[in-house]
């Protein structure tokens, strides 16, 4: 499989499922891999999506740099990756530290955020959380491979998953000897810094969290903290008793994880039938700054469309923007005016050839004069 030299690291990627779907980026728990640790999961998202799986810096077959790690940095090389795959936006998904590295691609690139699926993470490190990850660091620095299996399964999985798996976790201990310890440092580290809580109302994408009842690291006190914060959550795991998905640890919440956001997250919000039938097809949008203007210059957006919106409120307008992606464009119009309608038209054509569609959503007597 590939590697691409982005933001000046070399990243591996997998890519699976239809090249006309929808991207769906899955990001890495810590210590997982992108050839492996989807394996039950890729099949079946891949009828739906294209698959995006790939290692962040420092994790499996991707560079590992010996310089310290950021969140903000793993977002920024997941966007130079979409750029060079020539993807604008996507759906971004992530388990433990990939749900961190997530809420951290969402947060600085809003406009190339289709969606979150946030599993088993957190917005903020408490106390008894650093305190374990502490405990990690010292056998990771140590580079003693069977203390930090010691120090990290009971916290990854339930006291009756181990017993059931021996096998299983005796396999695990063996891949516990190839990991690059000075790697897995700087992970530890960088998940240490974490502290997103205060920002998580600036997300305005369509968002889904899922916690396992079970979960001692990153459980249903961190979701709830989730959910609070974030404006734009469509669903969760809970019921509504708040219930999170039960009998599941912090590792095995994964294919719960992926049953409950297919099933419900997927089929509700966002299975929308984004082909793309709208790439490179640009879309003038009148009174696009807010309400049903704003709603319907989004939906082209996803569509791939290149959207000009033009509204009264500069300042409302310029905030849209931002979501609709690098190739939109706002211009200050004031809609009940003929001359300024019909300025702002002329300027688009001008500029942009391939003109294809109108919606005057908030426009129709204009629309109406135009045709005649």
């Amino acid at each position: 499989m590939p590697k691409v030299h982005a933001n000046g690291v070399e990243l591996y990627y997998e890519l699976h499922g239809s090249e006309t779907a929808p991207l769906l980026v899955l990001n890495n728990g810590i210590i997982m891999n992108a050839a492996t640790s989807w394996a039950f999961q890729t099949k079946a998202l891949a009828q739906h999506y294209r698959i995006l799986q790939y290692d962040c810096r420092g994790q499996g077959q991707s560079e590992h740099p010996g310089s310290p790690y950021s969140m903000e940095m793993h977002a920024d090389d997941l966007a130079a990756l979409l750029t060079t795959l020539n993807v604008d936006k996507a759906h971004i998904a992530g388990i433990s530290y990939g749900g961190e590295v997530a809420q951290a691609f969402g947060l600085k690139y809003p406009e190339r955020t289709l969606s979150l699926i946030l599993a088993d993470t957190v917005s903020e490190v408490g106390a008894e959380t650093r305190i374990i990850v502490d405990g990690w660091l010292d056998s990771a620095r140590a580079a003693d491979s069977n203390a930090f299996f010691n120090a990290t399964v009971p916290w990854n999985f339930s006291s009756a998953f181990i017993t059931a798996n021996p096998r299983l976790l005796e396999d695990a201990k063996g891949r516990y000897k190839l990991l690059d310890f000075p790697a897995v440092v700087r992970l530890c580290e960088c998940f240490l810094n974490v502290n997103f809580t205060a920002r998580l109302g600036e997300l305005k994408c369509p968002t889904c969290i899922i916690v396992g009842s079970l979960d001692l690291l990153k459980g249903p006190a961190y979701a709830a903290i989730l959910k609070a914060g974030i404006p734009t959550l469509k669903c969760t795991s809970w019921t509504e008793r708040d219930t999170p998905l039960v009998g599941n640890d912090h590792k095995n919440s994964i294919q719960p994880f992926w049953d409950f956001w297919l099933n419900k997250f997927h089929k509700k919000y966002i299975k929308r039938k984004l082909t793309m039938r709208m790439k490179d097809k640009v879309v003038l949008v009148t009174g696009g700054a807010a309400g049903i203007g704003k709603a319907t210059a989004l939906r082209f957006a996803e569509e791939g469309a290149k959207v000009v919106i033009c509204d009264v409120n500069e300042a409302v307008g310029q905030e849209t923007l931002k979501l609709l992606g690098k190739d939109a464009a706002f211009y200050k119009v004031n809609v009940t005016s003929r001359e300024d309608v019909q300025k702002w038209v002329d300027d688009v054509v001008a500029k942009m050839a391939a003109l294809t569609s109108l919606s005057a959503m908030q426009a129709f007597c204009v629309m109406d004069s135009w045709s005649r």
